[in-house]
């Protein structure tokens, strides 16, 4: 595990020195932030200029959710799911190959290996509407106190983290039969972006939808729940539970596309 960390991480500076050598980029990226940010803001606005809570969500924590959005989608959109493309393109021209001549585990190397170092402002602006959202709502309600909360939202955004790379990676799997991927990937990055509002405001079929066949409604909320103190123990279970269930399938499929993988020369 540590040798696959350590060429993980070789990826991760590989792709910030290659996109340091155009930093005029930095102005791009850090507009289309704030464009996502001010649409998203002025959703929120436009809802509470008419209520002044929805689903028992006030605006203060309907920031907290918009922030684990933002934290979340920085990993999905500038880790996952890029890497996820890459595979899908490395199967089909047959460099995969190569990736499984290396010394490392394929599969945990797969899901971080394309990385965007610009989407840190995406994690930027995550972490701050959080601390503003709580900064103002508190944490009246957290079991723990503060302190617990903090650590519960943390703990849960990590969970969230590996259903999403397991999540992808299972999808992704279908190229080593189809040797089509880039619609699901991008299809996925869609559905994502309507995740800024908790999935317990959703009608129920909506709901189980969301946390089950397309689980990053869990793993956006869950921890935003931990974090405002609606949190209870069989919701934590259950997206323990269903994060450990894709990690499990990520893997088994994997296996077995692995095993039927032909190679460039087939």
């Amino acid at each position: 595990m540590r040798h696959v960390f350590h060429v993980i991480g070789a990826h991760f500076r590989m792709a910030a020195a290659t996109e340091l050598q155009y930093r005029s980029n930095v102005w791009t990226y850090a507009l289309n932030t704030v464009i996502t940010l001010g649409v998203s803001l002025a959703s929120l606005g436009l809802v509470y200029g008419k209520v002044n809570s929805l689903g028992g969500w006030s605006s203060d924590d309907m920031l907290v959710v918009l922030g684990v959005f933002f934290s979340l989608g920085a990993i999905v959109n500038g880790v996952v799911h890029l890497s996820m493309a890459k595979l899908v393109a490395d199967i089909r021209t047959g460099d995969f190959d190569y990736r499984l001549l290396r010394p490392v585990d394929a599969q945990m190397v797969a899901v971080a290996q394309a990385p965007d170092p610009w989407r840190v402002f995406d994690l930027i602006v995550g972490i701050a509407l959080i601390a503003i959202g709580l900064a103002r709502g508190g944490f009246d309600n957290a079991a723990g106190g503060p302190f617990g909360a903090i650590a519960a939202g943390i703990g849960l955004l990590a969970v969230g983290v590996a259903l999403a790379a397991a999540f992808w990676t299972l999808l992704s799997c279908v190229t080593f039969w189809t040797i089509q991927g880039e619609g699901i990937l991008w299809a996925l990055d869609d559905m994502y972006d309507h995740l800024r509002w908790p999935i317990t405001i959703f009608p129920p079929g909506l709901r189980i939808a969301l946390s089950t066949v397309f689980p990053l409604g869990l793993a956006v909320t869950v921890p935003a729940q931990a974090l405002t103190g609606r949190l209870d123990a069989t919701m934590a279970a259950s997206a323990v539970g269903i994060a450990l269930m894709f990690v499990l399938a990520s893997r088994k499929v994997w296996n077995i596309a692995v095993r039927r993988y032909e190679g460039a020369s087939a």
